[in-house]
């Protein structure tokens, strides 16, 4: 872009209909694969108010499988880099480059 150009601004109803990012996380711990998707800011502030901030982003962020708070606290009984993993990747998703 040239300095003299305007920037292309977002309309309001690109940035509504803009889908949240999904991404597949393969996990070396459970040899295999899970679906995330990042977080809304709603629930960013819901995950930040509860007592166990990661069990959270977990339930919140994992879509394939889908886990119930229950279910998630038997996942955190099992390999800590393996729900770190999860966890993080929820937290640090990124657009793909292109």
């Amino acid at each position: 872009m040239d300095s003299h150009e305007r920037p292309r601004f977002l309309t309001k109803e690109q940035i509504f209909g803009s889908p949240l990012r999904e991404v597949v996380v393969e996990v070396a711990g459970w040899e295999g694969n899970v679906l995330v998707r990042e977080l809304t800011k709603v629930q960013q502030e819901w995950c930040r108010q509860q007592p166990d901030f990661d069990s959270a982003v977990f339930q919140a962020g994992v879509i394939e499988p889908v886990f119930t708070a229950e279910e998630t606290k038997l996942v955190k009984g099992k390999s800590a880099e393996a729900f770190d993993t999860v966890v993080s990747a929820i937290l640090n998703i990124r657009k793909p480059k292109a």
